[in-house]
């Protein structure tokens, strides 16, 4: 198993990733300052700067954008998040993409979907 950390990692996220390496799949890429919610799943995904899991949340075959939120029990399969998407507690995102600054409310399912910014 390997677990690939940006070359900017810093003592907290190093920490985090040793007390959760039974949890995670290779190959993970993971940016700086992640925050790890107990019992987190990932799998083959990359995740950029300032991501939040909440616990039990579970990531997998993603990418997920810098300062993006998973809540607690989420789960995100197959998808791509932009920056600063918001997956409320209890979701579910399959095959999806989401763009900037989206949010899924709480205990949602979001399937085959693509979500974009109209200008």
């Amino acid at each position: 198993m390997r677990i690939y950390v940006s070359s900017g990692e810093n003592e907290s996220s190093t920490k985090q990733i040793k007390d959760h390496v039974g949890n995670f799949r290779s190959p993970v890429l993971m940016g700086n300052n992640a925050n790890l919610g107990k019992d987190v799943r990932i799998e083959q995904s990359v995740m950029g700067d300032n991501v939040v899991l909440g616990s039990s949340a579970q990531i997998v075959d993603s990418i997920i954008g810098d300062n993006c939120k998973i809540g607690d029990g989420a789960r995100v399969i197959n998808s791509i998040l932009a920056d600063g998407v918001e997956v409320g507690s209890g979701s579910i995102v399959n095959n999806c993409v989401l763009a900037v600054s989206t949010s899924v409310p709480k205990n949602s399912e979001l399937l085959d979907a693509k979500v974009r910014t109209i200008l």
